[in-house]
């Protein structure tokens, strides 16, 4: 997932699926890779051993958590675009 268009189609569907809303939920906004890769396991059927996995989880990583008091808003660090807000 090199190509930076299908990088922008994918994080906003990988984010606002239920289960990495739920996870994201329960365990907090994912601060270092292994919970990341913890997070795109259950979210994701690729196999993060392959060369597939590896780069969705360097296409998923590119973008930023910002903690309110209520909610958790993922921007795409890439365009700056909001891709979910995920009410706590």
């Amino acid at each position: 997932m090199r190509d930076e268009k299908k990088g922008h189609d994918a994080r906003p569907k990988f984010y606002n699926t239920g289960s990495v809303v739920r996870h994201i939920k329960i365990f907090g906004i994912p601060r270092r890779t292994g919970l990341l890769r913890e997070m795109v396991a259950t979210g994701s059927a690729v196999k993060l051993a392959t060369k597939e996995g590896s780069d969705l989880i360097e296409t998923l990583g590119h973008v930023m958590f910002v903690k309110h008091p209520r909610q958790i808003a993922i921007t795409d660090s890439t365009n700056g675009e909001l891709i979910a807000t995920i009410t706590t």
